[in-house]
C-alpha cells in the first residue's frame, strides 16, 4: 500500500504512533540490558578484588630480581657437619611444604619426611644441633595434639614436639604448655626464603669451624696471623675429621608427670590410702638405705712428653725451622683459587717440556707453527687437555722459560721456536723450583 492510499484511508497516523511506541520500546529495552550487563561485570569485579587480591608484579616476582647471595668460602666441612647441613636442607623443605599447606609440623612428621629425603636417622638430637646452629630459624613447642590410634579405634590426644619456621627473623620464643600462641598474619614461604636460610645454616657450619680452627692456630708455635675474612683454606695440619660434634640445644620437653623414686616418695602420697599389710612394707623398704659404691678410677699414666729427636737440634735451628712452617702455613691458607690454579698449571709444565721437545727433535725444525704444537701437547698429555688449556700451560712455560722457548709472530703466522741446545733436564729443574716456589 503506497503513502497516497494510507494517506487517503486515514490510518497513516495512527501506523505512525504504533511504529513510534515499537522503537521507544527497543530502546527502553537496550538500555536495561546495557544495565544489566554493567552490574553483573561490576559485581563480578568486585568479588573477584575481594575474593583474590592479587598483589602487584614487582612484589609476586621480587624473589626473582633479588640477586643470590654468594655462597659461602671454599671451605671443607667434617662429614657430620656436612651431613646436618642436608638434614636441615631437607627439613626446611618439609616445613615450608607444610606451612604453606597450614598443615601443623609434628616431629613425627618431619623424621619420617627427612629420614626419606636423607637416607639417614632423624632424631631429636639432630633437631637439637640445628637450633644451636641456627637459633632463629624455628619456634619449638610442646602441644597437644589428637591422634588416632589404629590398634585401639580411637582418638588419643597427648604432648607432641611441633615446629613452626620462624620467618620474620625475630629470637624464637618457646613454650610449653599447650595454649597457643597469639595469632599473627600468616606469611608465605618462599623459595628465596629457603635459599636465604640455607646460606646463612651453611654460613654458621662454617664459622663454627672457623672457631675451632682459631683454637687450633692458637696453640701452635709459632702462630699464623690469618684472619677469619682472609682465610681461604684450612691449616694443613688442621685435624678436620676430628673437629667435636656440635652440642645440641635443649628442646621443649612436655610438661613433668609425677613420679616416683624411691619407695619414701610412694609411701608419703599414699599414706592412709592404702592397706596396713603394705604400708608396713613400705616402711620397711624405706628405711633401708641404699649403699652407695665407689667407681674404680681409671689408672692415669704420665708419659714423658720430651722425645729424644730434638736433644740434638739446636732451639734457634727449631725456632727458625717453626717460624718457616708458620710463614708457610700462613701463605696456604690465604691462598686465592688463582693463585691454585696457576701452581697446578706449573705441576704439569715438566711433563709438558720433555713433550715439546720430543716434538722438535722429530720434526727437525727450529720452529714449529703454534697451532701443530698445542695439538701435539693435547694429544700427547697423560691427562686430558683442551685446546684452550694447552695454549695457556704454552704462554706459561714461555713465560718461566723464555731463554729456552719463545712464540715469534710473522708474517706468515705465529711460530714456536725452540733453543735445542740446552740440556732439558736443567728446564725440568728450573720448572720444579718455580712449582717449589709457588706452593
Amino acid at each position: 500500500m503506497t503513502r497516497a492510499e494510507l494517506i487517503k484511508s486515514g490510518q497513516l497516523s495512527s501506523l505512525q504512533q504504533h511504529m513510534k511506541a515499537v522503537q521507544q520500546t527497543a530502546e527502553k529495552l537496550r538500555a536495561d540490558k546495557s544495565k544489566q550487563v554493567q552490574a553483573s561485570s561490576s559485581k563480578e569485579t568486585t568479588e573477584e578484588s575481594s575474593d583474590h587480591q592479587v598483589a602487584p608484579a614487582y612484589e609476586r616476582h621480587h624473589h626473582l630480581a633479588t640477586p643470590v647471595p654468594p655462597p659461602p668460602a671454599s671451605l671443607g666441612l667434617p662429614y657430620q657437619y656436612r651431613l646436618l647441613g642436608e638434614m636441615f636442607r631437607s627439613m626446611d623443605t618439609v616445613v615450608s611444604i607444610l606451612h604453606n599447606r597450614e598443615e601443623l609440623a609434628t616431629f613425627q612428621k618431619l623424621k619420617n619426611a627427612v629420614q626419606e629425603m636423607c637416607r639417614k636417622k632423624f632424631e631429636k638430637h639432630h633437631m637439637g644441633q640445628i637450633k644451636t646452629v641456627f637459633p632463629s630459624a624455628y619456634v619449638f613447642r610442646q602441644e597437644k595434639v589428637s591422634q588416632f590410634c589404629r590398634n585401639q579405634g580411637e582418638k588419643k590426644t597427648q604432648y607432641q614436639l611441633t615446629v613452626q619456621a620462624n620467618l620474620d627473623g625475630q629470637p624464637s620464643t618457646e613454650s610449653r604448655a599447650s595454649g597457643k600462641p597469639a595469632p599473627r598474619a600468616r606469611v608465605s614461604f618462599s623459595s628465596s626464603q629457603l635459599i636465604n636460610r640455607r646460606y646463612i645454616f651453611q654460613t654458621n657450619l662454617v664459622n663454627i669451624v672457623k672457631e675451632h680452627h682459631r683454637r687450633f692456630i692458637q696453640n701452635l708455635a709459632p702462630s699464623p696471623s690469618v684472619s677469619d675474612t682472609a682465610l681461604t683454606k684450612w691449616h694443613p695440619k688442621f685435624p678436620l675429621d676430628t673437629v667435636p660434634d656440635i652440642e645440641p640445644s635443649p628442646l621443649p620437653r612436655p610438661p613433668d608427670v609425677q613420679k616416683y623414686a624411691t619407695a619414701q616418695d610412694v609411701l608419703d602420697q599414699a599414706r592412709g590410702k592404702i592397706l596396713p599389710r603394705v604400708q608396713k612394707a613400705l616402711e620397711k623398704v624405706a628405711q633401708l638405705s641404699p649403699k652407695e659404691t665407689e667407681k674404680p678410677k681409671p689408672n692415669t699414666t704420665s708419659a714423658d712428653g720430651s722425645t729424644s729427636g730434638n736433644k740434638g737440634a739446636k732451639l734457634s735451628l727449631l725456632e727458625r725451622i717453626r717460624a718457616k712452617e708458620a710463614a708457610k702455613a700462613e701463605k696456604y691458607m690465604t691462598r686465592d683459587a688463582d693463585q691454585d690454579r696457576r701452581t697446578a698449571m706449573i705441576g704439569r709444565l715438566p711433563d709438558l717440556a720433555r713433550i715439546l721437545r720430543t716434538f722438535f727433535v722429530t720434526e727437525k725444525k727450529p720452529a714449529v707453527p703454534i697451532e701443530s704444537a698445542v695439538k701435539k701437547m693435547s694429544e700427547s698429555y697423560r691427562s686430558v687437555l683442551s685446546s684452550s688449556e694447552s695454549e695457556a700451560h704454552l704462554k706459561l712455560l714461555t713465560e718461566l722459560a723464555p731463554d729456552w722457548l719463545s712464540v715469534v709472530k710473522i708474517s706468515k703466522g705465529t711460530f714456536l721456536k725452540m733453543d735445542r741446545n740446552q740440556d732439558i733436564n736443567i728446564i725440568v729443574d728450573k720448572l720444579n723450583k718455580a712449582l717449589k716456589d709457588s706452593m
